[in-house]
């Protein structure tokens, strides 16, 4: 079902406008709330304060008498609170939303012919065990930006629309709710463009999640599917055995990469020793949370044994032990500025580090912290998500000493544990003590 716009941002009228989609890059340590904020801030201000033809000759067109051609971009971001953009040749995508409010802005633009209207167009769709009701059809836009402009007058080129998705209110008394958004722009000849469709569901937890799970994905973390050694949605990299294996030097250790379509981060599997463990580990760019699954049933506690991943052994994540109950403390080796402990001379890590998986256009995956809380020796460290009960020994202690030969901090010595560090590990990348160019 169709809303109508009950929390938009008042367009002004059309002299009082410019469109601009600004996207302001975070200042080290400054928060993604901050930010959003700002963004939202600014470009309401530009919408509100006026730009006419005469201080802005490029932000306007005169209507022609004809225009055979559709507006040539529309643009939609997502604020929850990351960044998520989506343009005419974006995939249809769902947003497991994290907010209670997710703001979208959004713009379109015809260069020859100037924009009659900018449009958000959505469908409401609500579940409760047993029951769904919607969504409706589509009539009207909930929130729009029209020109009244004629032919011969001057309009702008490009509008922009702002507004903000109350999920938490709108969800009432409901189990969940499903917002399917898209953005279309429209010149004065009937010319059109869109975005796909965006469904945003909401609340944050999944049908399934563990209590870990839920947590995580409200940490920003991605969420790694099942896995197994194929029909999933992991992709293996390579083989560490020949010397990067830091746990066991000159076995098998497996390099599989996930890649959330919206959330920045990476998560990366490593079976490793024949049919032995199999750990996940996932870390979220933007926050810099990580969480940890390992090869053992939850259901068993803790006695329970390696399960053999070898053979079409599928490992069902919600299934498996992890950062609320793992007996073993994977923050005794996984510690420092980042959670995944990485040789950048090997060629399987260089690949996952800077190959084409991280660099491509568009690309979520990244190994790199961007943002995190903890900012320890000026730097984003990474934070063990332990949830729902604290471990007060999963820990990342702050330890100085730079590279240290591991692209890490020096990691403090934990009775029981063994680190071994190939050499040369690494290269001339962190040179200065720039920790996170490891990870770039």
């Amino acid at each position: 079902m169709a809303r109508p716009s009950t929390n938009s941002f008042s367009a002004a009228p059309p002299r009082k406008q410019v469109s601009l989609q600004l996207h302001i890059a975070p200042k080290k340590g400054r928060s993604v709330k901050a930010k959003k904020l700002n963004d939202l801030l600014l470009i309401l201000i530009f919408l509100l304060t006026g730009c006419g033809p005469g201080n802005c000759p490029d932000c306007y067109v005169t209507i022609p008498t004809g225009d055979s051609t559709p507006p040539e971009t529309v643009a939609m971001d997502v604020y929850d609170p990351d960044l998520i953009s989506f343009n005419a040749t974006s995939q249809p995508t769902t947003i497991i939303a994290v907010s209670d409010v997710v703001s979208i802005i959004a713009s379109a633009r015809d260069s020859d012919g100037g924009i009659k209207s900018v449009e958000l167009w959505a469908t409401y769709t609500y579940y409760r065990p047993g029951q769904m009701s919607g969504p409706g059809l589509a009539t009207i836009p909930i929130t729009a930006n029209i020109s009244t402009a004629n032919v011969g007058e001057s309009t702008l080129k490009s509008r922009t629309i702002a507004y903000n998705l109350e999920l938490k209110k709108d969800l009432g008394g409901w189990s969940r709710i499903k917002v399917d958004v898209w953005i279309e722009g429209k010149n004065f000849y009937g010319g059109l463009v869109k975005t796909p469709t965006i469904s945003i569901t909401y609340p944050t937890r999944q049908d399934g999640d563990t209590d870990y799970m839920a947590y995580c994905r409200r940490q920003r973390v991605p969420i790694p599917p099942d896995w197994a050694e194929s029909g999933t949605a992991w992709v293996l990299q390579g083989n560490l055995r020949t010397g990067t294996n830091l746990l066991q030097p000159g076995q098998d250790a497996f390099v599989w990469t996930y890649t959330d379509s919206v959330r920045r981060g990476a998560c990366i599997a490593l079976p490793r020793g024949g049919a032995g463990q199999a750990g996940i580990i996932c870390q979220s760019a933007t926050t810099g949370n990580a969480c940890f699954w390992d090869n053992k049933l939850r259901a068993d506690g803790p006695n329970a044994s390696i399960l053999d991943w070898r053979g079409g052994t599928r490992l069902i994540i919600s299934q498996l032990q992890d950062g609320s109950n793992l007996q073993e403390n994977c923050t005794g080796c996984h510690r420092g500025n980042n959670v995944f402990l990485t040789s950048p001379d090997d060629p399987t890590w260089s690949q996952v580090l800077s190959g084409p998986l991280a660099t491509s256009p568009g690309s979520t995956f990244t190994t790199k912290l961007e943002r995190s809380s903890d900012m320890q020796d000026d730097h984003p460290r990474y934070i063990p998500v332990t949830y729902p009960a604290s471990r007060p020994n999963w820990v990342n202690p702050y330890q100085a000493g730079g590279c240290a030969g591991t692209c890490h901090e020096i990691p403090p010595v934990e009775p029981g544990f063994v680190f071994n560090t190939p050499s040369p590990m690494p290269p001339a990348c962190a040179v200065g003590g720039t920790v996170e160019e490891c990870y770039r």
